[in-house]
């Protein structure tokens, strides 16, 4: 069934001497930083999805061609023999293993890799070649070898997607285990708009709460918050603070090795982890029982967390107005960022009601033409006096 490597290396020359391939659109995916595809995109457009691992690569030449992105580029090509475990989508290969084309630009960043040993879930189109990568910036993405422990039937790819990923929260490589919590969250979450199943909430729950690797336990909570789960918001808080605080997350990036999985390993760093969770601790607040989360993110040491949480004060509203928390904004109109600033100014603004261009900033067509150097002292000092004088006739009607 493997084709020969030779022949296909004069197939190419043919190509490349005929300009067949000189001209080669490569499909573009999201970029070598987005490390989760959009799933609608990337499973529209294969042929076939399966499980299995690549058993076989030889090389095959290296050809010029221009990306998508209208970007020329040397491109290497690769022949990779796959066996399958099991077909998500599309036709089941004869024998059960596949030859597939590949092709891996030659950037300084980390592509669509292709090593003997890969596994994981393989995203392909039939071509006039045969098989190749229907997108060469997410070719494949890694999941646990280990089989489903569950009878499910072939309803839709969406379904069958999840439950890989859900069977890889419990493997024993850390690492995948965390990519696994991560594409869930893009996967299934963000790309979708789609609630998860319920035994995958389960299996994140499960993570969340007692998995020993904080990076893992951090990317369940963030993936449950994002799917609107509020139960995890005291672990979001807990591990925030304490064994992925921001002296911790630097240590463990410090001592961290580098992952076999190459460019996912990027979407896995502690301090990578630890934003996301801040901003989708952010996104949660939404009610009055929030109002301590966003409090607590108010004193963190990173600006981002500051706005999070003078965000969600916002999101909270009226029911945030009280004098502790006021007090707690108009100390942040102090603070060493200036974009906190403005944040403290509009979250004044609209706990107060305040409507008039002299007081609210997003109200003043001057300010918010360049809001990024208008000047806000002025604001600031106004809002500081009117504080000290609603202080000292609340003292005085005592």
């Amino acid at each position: 069934m493997v084709k020969s490597a030779i022949g296909l290396l004069v197939s190419m020359i043919v190509g490349l001497s005929t300009g067949g391939h000189q001209n080669k659109a490569v499909p573009l995916g999201a970029g070598p930083y987005s490390y989760i595809p959009g799933i609608i995109r990337l499973v529209d457009q294969s042929d076939l999805i399966l499980k299995g691992e690549v058993i076989g690569v030889d090389y095959i030449g290296t050809i010029q061609s221009t990306l998508e992105s209208g970007e020329n580029a040397q491109v290497k090509v690769m022949l990779a023999q796959v066996s399958v475990a099991r077909v998500i989508k599309g036709p089941v290969p004869k024998d059960n293993q596949i030859d597939v084309m590949w092709y891996i630009p030659e950037f300084p960043a980390v592509w669509g890799n292709l090593e003997k040993g890969n596994y994981g879930l393989f995203f392909l189109a039939n071509g006039a070649e045969g098989y190749t990568i229907a997108d060469f910036t997410d070719p494949w993405l890694p999941v646990s070898a280990k089989p489903l422990q569950e009878n499910l039937p072939f309803i839709n790819p969406f379904i069958a997607i999840e439950a890989e990923f859900r069977n890889t929260l419990s493997d024993s490589d850390n690492k995948l285990a965390c990519f696994a919590a991560r594409a869930l969250d893009a996967w299934a979450v963000s790309a979708r708009k789609m609630d998860l199943q319920p035994v995958t909430k389960s299996a994140l729950k499960n993570m969340a709460k007692e998995h020993p690797d904080p990076h893992c336990r951090a990317q369940a909570i963030e993936c449950l918050l994002l799917a609107k789960d509020r139960e995890v918001m005291p672990l979001a808080s807990e591990i925030l603070k304490g064994a992925l605080s921001r002296t911790a997350a630097k240590s463990l990036d410090a001592a961290s090795t580098p992952s076999s999985y190459r460019r996912f390993q990027t979407a896995g760093s502690a301090m990578t982890i630890r934003i996301s969770l801040l901003i989708a601790m952010g996104a949660a607040i939404q009610k009055k029982e929030d109002l301590p989360y966003a409090i607590e993110l108010l004193d963190f040491s990173e600006a981002l967390a500051r706005e999070e949480g003078l965000q969600g004060l916002r999101h909270i509203g009226s029911a945030a107005a009280d004098q502790d928390t006021l007090s707690r904004v108009i100390a942040r109109l102090r603070d060493s960022d200036r974009e906190v600033q403005v944040q403290a100014l509009c979250t004044l603004a609209e706990l107060t009601d305040a409507k008039d261009p002299a007081w609210n900033p997003l109200t003043n067509e001057a300010f918010m033409s360049n809001p990024n150097k208008a000047p806000i002292e002025e604001y600031i000092t106004r809002w500081e006096q009117s504080w000290q004088e609603h202080l000292k006739a609340s003292e005085q009607a005592k």
